[in-house]
């Protein structure tokens, strides 16, 4: 409707006065179409009186001319009336009417001039008939002005023949012209402003409609529209609401600042935008609902007038449903989906907010230890679960305020607000207790250890990335230690830190630069006093650092998965020197090698075990793989499945470092394994204990009667020989015997039966060297 409007023009043709408009020229006719025809018949019957008066008067008082006056109206004007009316009467020919009147009128002002100036030779009777028939038909076709004009102009124009050669020429062609000025000049204003009046009734028309529509759809839109709105007077009494907001507040109050406002600080803050009429925009609020439930809103109110009165309308949208999703955005965002506890990003942020606030806090980095072990062996479900017992377990030992979170994988982070180091270390030792405790996730009985890492702010580090960093450092330190431990950060930890990141750089290129060799420690028979094998012991001599003990880059190499092919390395290079040493002396010599819990779990080491036995053509019977007790703790029925098809290929297993664990005895009776070292620990301590004697000593009856061999490593004395041999342990090495050493000094050693070496001067009684740890 806005269009419409928009596009009529109030613009006349110069001539004719119609719309230029074509359109609206066209409506202006169909519009006037009934009111012209009633005009015009009106006249019409008019005009039959009044001829017929003319008729009647000249029968009585002129009855001279009475035929002639008779004939003019009987054969010319009454045809042309009776033709005319019909025309007006009747649709067929509704288009011929206007033609029929100018014709019509025409005769008339004609028979005017022939009845009063020729018939009758009154000139001022004439004048009076042509002015009154000139001012009927133009007042007749004043919606027609071209044809009224032309009319007139006609009759002008015949009258002023007709007097031409009397005396009254000069005035009555001065009136004619006046009264034909007067006719154009009132035609074309009166013309103009029955157009002008049609036109603003046609606006008039256009705006009620568009209104009304309006008014409907405003309607439509207030009953159908799903936001609740509320319309209420100046006061704040309501006045109307929607469906929307009935069904979702139920019973209205009388006032709306009583529905908006729940409090009174609330209802302040709204009573000073009413008052002020400034529009409020997008106010969040919490609302009770009809169920009396509290929802979260957006509250938008406008001001208007209205019929003189001044209103507010208030549009309220319910927004519980974004705010939960943004809540629950927000909170994935800032916590790990798996414990609920709070991850990295929210981590950082609260510890640059303490840092910021300059508050004494300690960063605690917890790594659980061998996590990945089980997670690949149990499976992930298995891990998950895991994780959530330890996310609980570190929940327990933290007091309200602190924050616990994990950063990923089995790292977490313990945030201690104002805690002496006391404290921090009362907390650590309570975490490390409560994370050792058995956990019990689907009938697996599973054992964890940590490794825990302290930096404190600001003594540690005057940023976040600093405080991170070195409780990281301080982390790996503590986990140096064999896990199960802590340790607050220190400078010096920077210096070890560093170099241990430039072994790891180091350690990638040393297999390739040859850099690795193999060392060698003999296993003797106790009762023959033979060498019955040896184990293989890896080591690292660096060009610049020399030889690095294998407790410094072994660990390295199993963190950074390098053990893989190091191990298979360390496999090849003593199956080789095995196969070597039976050829030249002619009797078995057993090989060990020690395989770590990664090669053992994370790569296919039965199929990397047969490919190394076919390349050197070892007998497999000559090969021990020596396993820690910690792998068959984590997934019993995968590792069995392993060592059967080791088994499959006639090599030996045995169980490395016994009696450390804490379930080996309930898995020895399933473990395919043929034999089991008892623990330098044990033997360390022989002499001091009874218990321990009695320990070993169960231990070998153990093997014995599970038909397995014993093996005691860190035999480091005479008498600690003797007592294995009289125990009958099967098998014993240590630095008794001789220390690891490189291949070419093993064969001194191969024939020697006689371990009688108590001398002063025997350098195998005792480590004078560096300390070298047995690769595990």
């Amino acid at each position: 409707m806005d269009n419409s409007r928009g596009q009529l023009e109030l613009s006349f043709h110069p001539l004719t006065l119609s719309f230029r408009d074509r359109t609206l020229e066209k409506e202006f006719k169909s519009f006037n179409d009934s009111e012209v025809r009633l005009f015009n018949k009106i006249g019409i019957v008019l005009s039959y009186l009044a001829w017929l008066s003319l008729g009647i008067f000249s029968y009585m008082s002129i009855q001279q001319h009475f035929t002639q006056i008779i004939q003019v109206i009987v054969l010319v004007l009454y045809p042309v009336f009776t033709l005319n009316l019909i025309v007006l009467n009747t649709n067929r020919f509704g288009k011929y009417y206007q033609l029929m009147t100018a014709v019509s009128n025409g005769l008339a002002g004609l028979s005017v001039v022939v009845v009063g100036h020729i018939i009758l030779e009154n000139s001022i009777l004439a004048i009076c008939g042509i002015v009154i028939v000139s001012l009927f038909s133009f007042f007749i076709l004043r919606l027609r002005f071209k044809i009224a004009v032309l009319t007139t102009l006609l009759y002008v124009s015949i009258y002023q023949i007709a007097l031409i050669g009397t005396k009254e020429i000069g005035i009555l062609s001065l009136l004619l012209w006046v009264l034909l000025v007067t006719c154009v000049a009132g035609g074309n204003i009166m013309e103009r402003a029955n157009r002008k009046t049609f036109f603003q009734n046609k606006l008039r028309r256009i705006a009620e409609a568009e209104n009304r529509d309006k008014g409907e759809f405003l309607n439509n839109m207030f009953n159908l529209v799903s936001v609740p709105i509320i319309v209420a007077k100046e006061d704040h009494q309501i006045l109307e609401t929607n469906p929307a907001s009935n069904e979702l507040f139920g019973k209205k109050p009388q006032y709306l600042i009583d529905l908006l406002a729940t409090s009174e600080r609330r209802r302040m803050t709204l009573l000073k935008g009413f008052l002020k009429r400034v529009p409020i925009n997008n106010f969040e609020a919490e609302l009770v609902n009809k169920d009396g439930h509290i929802i979260s809103t957006l509250i938008n109110v406008n001001f208007v007038e209205r019929e003189g009165q001044n209103i507010s309308i208030c549009a309220i949208q319910d927004i519980t449903d974004r705010k939960k999703a943004e809540e629950k955005s927000t909170y994935l965002a800032y916590h790990d989906t798996l414990t609920g506890l709070p991850n990295r990003l929210h981590f950082t942020e609260k510890l640059k907010s303490f840092v910021e606030l300059d508050q004494e806090i300690a960063v605690l980095f917890i790594d659980l230890d061998k996590f990945k072990m089980v997670n690949d062996t149990r499976g992930h479900a298995v891990g998950d679960k895991l994780l959530q017992q330890i996310a609980k377990r570190l929940i327990s030992c933290v007091s309200r305020g602190d924050i616990v979170s994990r950063i990923g994988g089995d790292e977490f982070t313990v945030i201690l607000l104002e805690r002496e180091k006391a404290e921090v270390s009362r907390v650590v030792e309570r975490i490390l207790e409560e994370i050792r405790k058995p956990i019990f996730i689907d009938q697996h009985e599973l054992y964890l250890r940590s490794s825990i890492g302290i930096s404190f702010y600001p003594s540690d580090g005057e940023n976040i990335e600093a405080l991170i960093k070195n409780s990281d450092i301080a982390m790996y330190n503590s986990k140096v230690l064999g896990g199960n431990n802590y340790k607050f950060f220190t400078n010096s930890m920077n210096t070890s830190f560093e170099e241990r990141v430039g072994l790891e750089e180091h350690l990638h290129n040393a297999l390739g630069n040859n850099e690795l060799v193999m060392y060698y420690q003999p296993q003797i028979d106790p009762k023959t006093g033979l060498m019955y094998g040896a184990e293989a012991l890896i080591r690292w001599i660096h060009p610049e650092w020399g030889v690095i003990p294998p407790d410094r880059f072994i660990p390295i190499a199993e963190e950074t998965g390098l053990i893989i092919p190091i191990g298979e390395w360390v496999l090849r290079t003593a199956c080789k020197q095995a196969v070597e040493w039976n050829d030249t002396y002619g009797r078995p010599f057993h090989i060990a090698v020690n395989l770590s819990i990664k090669q053992f779990v994370n790569s296919d080491i039965v199929d990397t075990v047969e490919r190394v036995l076919q390349e050197t053509g070892l007998d497999p019977n000559i090969l021990e793989l020596e396993l820690t007790e910690s792998v068959f703790l984590e997934n019993t029925e995968s590792m069995i499945i392993t060592m059967n098809k080791l088994k499959d290929l006639g090599i030996r297993i045995s169980i490395d470092d016994f009696g450390t664990g804490y379930s080996s005895l309930s898995y020895l009776k399933d473990l395919p394994i043929d034999s089991i070292k008892i623990d330098q620990s044990f033997i360390r301590n022989l002499s001091k204990n009874k218990k321990t004697t009695s320990i070993i000593s169960t231990i070998i009856s153990l093997a014995q009667k599970l038909d397995l061999k014993s093996v005691a490593e860190g035999v480091e004395t005479l008498e600690q020989y003797n007592y294995f041999k009289s125990e009958g342990c099967d098998l014993a090495q240590g630095y008794y015997f001789s220390r690891p050493v490189p291949v070419d000094q093993i064969a001194s050693l191969l024939d020697r039966t006689e371990w009688d070496v108590k001398q002063s001067n025997d350098n195998f009684s005792v480590v004078l060297e560096t300390v070298e740890v047995v690769a595990k």
